[in-house]
């Protein structure tokens, strides 16, 4: 969460959190930004696997070729998505551990005479374990001094709030961060508030004095007029109002499928990824309610 915060740019960030991949579980990563990297799974069932890549390490593939044989034997099924996920190149693992009634490693043989032959003592040690080691971490990778209690209040898991934000990061997109805590799951206080504003337009129109405004009929090829077309398209589709959906990214396009029909395509500006999706679901969605 304090990683999404700083650096608005996934790019940029150390540490990730995706609180759901889909039926796999939750899955966390740490990237260096000089090659190595570890990710962690943790499917729904409990339980957690870790794959790591120590670039630098006597396991690492460009020393001997191939990765140590072994270094899977013995992996649950429920933790297969470390050992068959694509996002990184099937060569670049050192280690594997895995949580199965105790914390287990496969069949490897590891090279005599080496203190951490696979680089992972060394690659787990470097996750900011608490508040003051992020601190010490943001000072020297963001190049920016952080406000201990800030840190202190998400490492306790407090509430996200725009104060907390702030404080963090005074030139923090608020509204950007808070679709990036959907995603990590991070907990947010509500933002809820009845304003004096809505309030009276409510009072008007009960009185019967308020007119409602016409609508436009959008320009013919504009964006509007797409997005109409395609919640017309959805309400026409068999089990409308039941229908899952989902989003598949393809390159630069990104396209809303239901019933495995393509019914929202947007092609994405460079970085622009989860805003994107936020706002393709929320108003594919808001337009067919209405």
């Amino acid at each position: 969460m304090l990683d999404a915060i700083l650096a608005p740019s996934w790019e940029r960030r150390v540490h990730s959190f995706a609180a759901s991949i889909g039926p796999e579980g939750a899955v966390g990563s740490l990237r260096d930004g000089e090659g190595d990297w570890l990710v962690v799974l943790f499917p729904p069932e409990g339980g957690a696997a870790i794959r790591g890549f120590a670039h630098e390490s006597v396991m690492a593939p460009a020393v001997d070729g191939d990765p140590r044989p072994g270094l899977f034997a013995g992996l649950p099924e429920r933790y297969a998505w470390v050992r068959d996920a694509t996002g990184w190149p099937e060569e670049e693992v050192t280690f594997c551990i895995w949580h199965d009634a105790g914390w287990r490693i496969g069949e490897v043989r590891f090279p005599e005479g080496e203190a951490d032959p696979d680089g992972s003592e060394q690659l787990l040690a470097s996750l900011p374990w608490d508040a003051d080691r992020y601190v010490a971490f943001a000072r020297d990778y963001f190049e920016r001094e952080l406000d201990g209690e800030a840190v202190a209040a998400i490492y306790a898991g407090a509430p996200l709030t725009d104060a907390l934000i702030v404080a963090l990061a005074p030139e923090a997109k608020i509204r950007f961060v808070r679709r990036e805590a959907v995603e990590i799951g991070y907990p947010m206080a509500s933002t809820k508030k009845k304003t004096k504003k809505t309030a009276t337009k409510k009072t008007a129109k009960a009185a019967g004095e308020a007119k409602p405004k016409e609508k436009k009929a959008p320009k013919p090829g504009s964006a509007a007029a797409k997005r109409l077309e395609a919640v017309a398209r959805m309400k026409a589709l068999k089990g409308f109002g039941e229908a899952s959906f989902r989003v598949e990214l393809k390159g630069h396009s990104l396209r809303m499928m239901v019933h495995d029909e393509a019914v929202v395509e947007v092609t994405l500006t460079e970085g622009g990824l989860y805003e994107e999706l936020f706002d393709l679901v929320k108003r594919t969605i808001s337009n067919a309610k209405n």
